[in-house]
């Protein structure tokens, strides 16, 4: 019976891990996600995210919304074998001071973003340039 209890739950343990492993890199698991820039680097210099934390989150309709560090953005995404494409399509336009230089290179970024990697809780976007790299943790 000893024996029998431990078999089942190794095998519990390692579907578990495998389920994890799924998503890794797999572009349907942004679906029904949001995620929470944690790094931006510009042409290889960090930029200072504030306390207005911008945000992106994936639609299974392939439609993208978040807050850019002062306003509301929405637009699409898709993704393919090759890498994914960001298109946002518009924005609020308030103006908040010391946020606005963050906010228009997180919006610039994202027009930018070529591929992508994707691991557990973080994900990383990029341009094909080299020029421009976010990382975000799952929300």
């Amino acid at each position: 019976m000893k024996k029998l209890c431990f078999v089942l739950l190794l095998g519990a343990v390692m579907m578990s891990c495998s389920m994890k492993k799924k998503c890794a890199n797999k572009p349907d698991c942004l679906a029904n996600t949001t995620w929470e820039l944690q790094m931006i680097s510009q042409d290889g210099k960090q930029l200072a995210i504030s306390e207005a934390v911008p945000t992106i989150s994936f639609t299974e309709e392939g439609e993208i919304n978040g807050f850019a560090g002062c306003n509301q953005y929405f637009g699409a995404y898709k993704y393919d074998e090759n890498g994914i494409t960001i298109v946002p399509n518009g924005s609020t336009k308030a103006f908040c001071q010391g946020v606005m230089e963050l906010e228009d290179a997180f919006l610039r970024g994202l027009a930018e973003v070529k591929t992508y990697t994707l691991t557990n809780d973080k994900l990383e976007l990029n341009c094909n340039t080299g020029s421009m790299a976010m990382q975000f943790v799952k929300k």
